[in-house]
Order: structure tokens, then sequence, then C-alpha cells
């Protein structure tokens, strides 16, 4: 948190707004966590696309000290429906314009695709502070922040605008992305990143001052005790490598050549949707 941000303890509100369910994203549990526990009110706005998400979800929520806020979007209720249809259709429609011209929120429309009602739904929290944990999330906390008189930040979980294959860069998504990094990314109160690497290149990209590093670490001492004992029993040493997309040039490749690297047996587990052509290659 930047020096000019919140002080603890005062009960100061921060929104969190994130696209995923909760129980896809432990970096946005983290950081409620550690905020709630510094004694700010936190909430925390979330999307539910399916419901098995919803008891994961529930399950977490049970036992955090801040509030949850799933905008839920599966289910046959009409209201939801019509607004899943509305939703799809706008945002092609916004999406073939903003290809000649992005202004006039035309890109925000394109690229989130629930805007409007998850915009009202964060400014209803008249936070202090909004954080926005994707892309998607980034355009809906900054107008919130500008319709409740606040503020607003970004953690950037990934190098979103490069997460794009050299072939795909000029498609539309990417564009709009960049677009929108370079008009909000300037305006937020602090940046936050989940690597070095991801913070230099989002200053030079954006020209903005270098996000502060957060690690994608869990403390040693949730470790749970059993790995501990397996690796000093002599058994394999057990690697997990997790990413919701299993693919090529996410950093999967530099772990297999990792465990090559390593002295004795060795076990990486993998896990994240595959499609048939990453599973045959």
């Amino acid at each position: 948190m930047s020096a000019t941000g919140p002080t603890p303890n005062s009960r100061q509100r921060i929104c969190i707004v994130t696209n995923a369910p909760i129980s896809h994203n432990p970096r946005v549990v983290k950081e409620a966590d550690v905020l709630a526990t510094a004694g700010y009110d936190v909430r925390v706005i979330f999307a539910q696309h399916a419901a098995w998400t919803a008891p994961l979800d529930a399950a977490i929520l049970d036992r955090c000290e801040w509030r949850g806020h799933p905008f839920r979007l599966f289910g046959a209720n009409p209201i939801r429906w019509s607004l899943r249809a509305m939703a799809a259709f706008g945002l092609r429609a916004a999406r073939f314009i903003a290809a000649i011209s992005p202004g006039a929120f035309l890109a925000e429309m394109g690229f989130s695709k629930f805007l409007i009602p998850q915009v009202v739904m964060a400014a209803r929290m008249r936070a202090d502070l909004y954080i926005a944990h994707n892309p998607q999330s980034l355009p809906i906390a900054a107008l919130a922040a500008r319709f409740t008189r606040g503020r607003y930040g970004f953690d950037s979980e990934d190098l979103h605008s490069g997460e794009y294959p050299t072939e795909e860069v000029e498609r539309i998504e990417n564009r709009l992305l960049e677009y929108l990094e370079k008009k909000y990314l300037p305006g937020c109160c602090y940046l936050t990143a989940a690597s070095p690497g991801i913070a230099r290149e989002i200053k030079s990209r954006y020209d903005v001052q270098e996000p502060t590093v957060v690690l994608n670490v869990f403390p040693l001492a949730e470790r749970p005790l059993a790995s501990i004992v397996s690796a000093a029993s002599g058994k394999p040493l057990s690697l997990y490598w997790y990413s919701q997309i299993v693919g090529t040039d996410r950093g999967l490749e530099d772990a297999i050549r990792a465990v090559g690297l390593l002295q004795g047996a060795a076990v990486l587990h993998i896990r994240g949707h595959i499609d048939e052509a990453s599973r045959a290659a």
C-alpha cells in the first residue's frame, strides 16, 4: 500500500474486484485476508460463472473476516438469462465499433462483458479504495472510484497484454486491453505485480511508477507436515505446477527442464485445463 493510502485500523472501506470465483483466485483471498487483519473494512466483488464454484466460494467466506459479494452468472433465472444475452450482444457490438474507434467507453464495454452492472455493484460499496485484480475489472474499479470520489489501484497478476502468442497480438481483445491499460494505469494510486519482470515491463510499456512486487507464495508455516516428512525420508521430490491453462510459453517448459537438472528422483504434478492440441504436443 502506498504511503498516501488509507491508514490501518481506520475502518476505511476497500473493495476488491475480480471477474473470477474467489475459490479460483488465491491471490485475491490472501490480499483480502491481510487487509482485513490490518483493520480495513474489506468487501470482495467476484464472479461466479458456474454453480459448482458456489460451495467452494462459500467455504472460504465462512472462515474469512471480510465480506464477499458474488456476481452470479449461472442458472436459468430469466433475469440472469436476459442479462447474459444482452451482455453477449453488447460485447460483440462494442468490439465491432471499437475496432474502428475505441472512444466513448466502447473499449470498456467491448472488453468487460458485464461492465455496467458490475460498476453499479461496486459503486454501491462506497469504498475509499477499489482494487482491480484482472484486466476486465480495471475499468470497473476506475469508474466506480470516479462515481464515489474514491481511488483505485491495480494488481497485475500476470503481464496480461503479453499473454497472446505473437500471431495473435492484433486480436481486438489485445488491442482493447492495451488501450485500457494505457488509459487507466496512470490513474492508479498504487500498482502491484506478481513478479519483478512483470513490474519492469509495465513501467516500460505505460510510463508509470514501477509496481511493488508481491510474489505468488504461501507461508512455509502453511506447508503440510506430511510433505516435509516425505522429502526428508528419501522419497522422490514432489513438485506442483498449476495454471488455469496448460500450454506452451507459460513457464511449464522451464519447470520440466528444472526437473531434469535435479539430482535424484522427482515427480512433477501438472494441474490445469489442457486442450487436445497441447496434450498431443
